[in-house]
């Protein structure tokens, strides 16, 4: 019963990654327009935006950290349960870090958005 939670606990949160990075994976891929060998600029720096380039942030939806709040509350349930009622420390141990590193996520997240909120549009250029 204890594995069975555990591995429950990792296939949901490998799930959930794929949640809250589905547009990065996405970020990295160059893909050629016309004309493009008329261009100067190295596949390079068109993906990392020359040597000093911040990756552009987007917001998160709330529904996605919410997402992720019940789910890393739902992971310390099942870290208390596997104390407490099968009796397997390791696993309990497992679920409450993977909980923990979840709503560590969603705070991240919601921090993210506190923060694109506050930045002012320049919309100048």
């Amino acid at each position: 019963m204890a594995a069975a939670i555990g591995i429950a606990v990792v296939i949901v949160f490998l799930a959930l990654l794929g949640l809250g990075t589905g547009g990065a994976a996405r970020e990295g891929v160059y893909r050629r327009g016309p004309g493009w060998y008329l261009d100067t600029e190295t596949p390079r720096d068109t993906l990392m935006k020359g040597r000093f380039g911040l990756p552009s942030r987007r917001r998160i939806s709330r529904r996605v950290i919410w997402l992720w709040v019940v789910a890393g509350v739902g992971f310390l349930i099942a870290g208390i349960v596997s104390w407490s009622a099968v009796g397997s420390v390791p696993v309990a141990i497992l679920c409450a870090v993977i909980g923990f590193l979840t709503l560590g996520m969603a705070g991240a997240d919601a921090r993210q958005n506190r923060l694109l909120g506050e930045q002012p549009n320049d919309n100048s250029t």
